[in-house]
């Protein structure tokens, strides 16, 4: 399983990324130390977490998957969505990204956020 972002998504990514952060692709489902609610509908909503590197996130996002930018991590209650490759192509008309699989469309607003040590 592999992670993939596409020239504008990887663009977009690489140009907000510092360098004393890691990539967390985070599904709000209302577990984990940055959940604040989850979702009580029937959508699917992940959001790409910029962290810095002193947080310790690695309890919550235990699971590593490679990618064209490097590593991602992602919680264990998510694997569901990575049995097969994902890729992440940058929304027409927006600058959010779309996350799917090789057969659907698993999330089509895909933000990207920064996380402070201070804000854990």
């Amino acid at each position: 399983m592999k992670i993939t972002f596409d020239d504008e998504s990887k663009k977009i990514l690489l140009d907000k990324k510092q360098d004393n952060e890691a990539i967390l692709l985070d599904l709000d489902d209302g577990v984990g130390m940055f959940s604040k609610v989850g979702m009580c509908s029937l959508d699917t909503s992940f959001r790409i977490l910029l962290v810095e590197d002193s947080v310790d996130f690695h309890n919550d996002y235990s699971l590593e998957i490679d990618s064209n930018v490097g590593p991602v991590f992602v919680k264990q209650s998510s694997d569901y969505y990575f049995k097969s490759d994902i890729t992440f192509r940058v929304k027409p008309s927006t600058t959010t990204l779309q996350m799917s699989n090789t057969s659907e469309l698993i999330d089509g607003s895909v933000g990207i956020e920064h996380i402070k040590k201070a804000e854990v």
